[in-house]
């Protein structure tokens, strides 16, 4: 709802820069704006739900409170992803439960969170776990914005027009997930996109050191 409402905004502005004063006709005249108002503003409240919105402060230190805990879920997936399964130990596939273990007490990841703490985080952000690493290590530019920020909305559109970008993005996830699924993670890639070639960095020796002490 505030992404509609800030894009609202920013065709507003532009329209009073273009015209002066803008009126209700104005508006509902602007294709843009009508499909905004008329397709997502309406359908997802209108104004009875904009009107129980937090303070786009509040929003964000929420948003930046759940980024630190998606970060902590994006090590997780990490491990899973350079984990190298070894067929002597078949039962060690480098799944979620293999990867909570190893990251909570390897100190190479630095979590400091209890695997209960992981447990929680991973059934909040399992949906969309495979786009994390991608996210907080590779820095593709897909985390929400903040929405109290002036340029919310200018920035929002720059992301959806830089299509070179959501594309290798799209594909990267899909072979994220074609890898984590060797894995024993259920999670699903994206119809119409390809899956690149990407490699995986081994993991270090002080991480491997806590594999070979793990007992599935």
């Amino acid at each position: 709802m505030f992404a509609i409402i800030k894009l609202m905004e920013h065709l507003e502005q532009q329209l009073k820069e273009e015209k002066g004063n803008i009126s209700a006709e104005v508006l509902s005249s602007n294709c843009d704006w009508k499909n905004l108002f008329d397709k997502k503003f309406v359908r997802f409240g209108s104004f009875g739900r904009a009107r129980y919105l937090p303070h786009p402060l509040e929003f964000d230190n929420e948003l930046r409170a759940a980024g630190r805990e998606a970060k902590k879920v994006a090590h997780l997936i990490d491990f899973s992803l350079r984990f190298e399964p070894d067929a002597k130990k078949p039962k060690q596939t480098g799944g979620i439960t293999m990867a909570k273990a190893i990251v909570t007490e390897s100190g190479y990841f630095k979590i400091n969170r209890r695997e209960r703490t992981l447990q929680t985080y991973w059934k909040k952000f399992e949906p969309v776990a495979a786009f994390l690493p991608l996210i907080f290590f590779k820095k593709y530019p897909a985390w929400p914005l903040q929405v109290s920020k002036t340029k919310f909305a200018k920035k929002l559109l720059a992301r959806v027009d830089d299509k070179d970008t959501l594309f290798e993005f799209f594909a990267e996830y899909n072979a994220t997930v074609a890898r984590l699924q060797t894995r024993g993670y259920s999670l699903h890639s994206l119809e119409g996109f390809p899956a690149s070639k990407i490699t995986f960095d081994p993991l270090p020796e002080e991480v491997m050191k806590e594999v070979c002490a793990y007992r599935s």
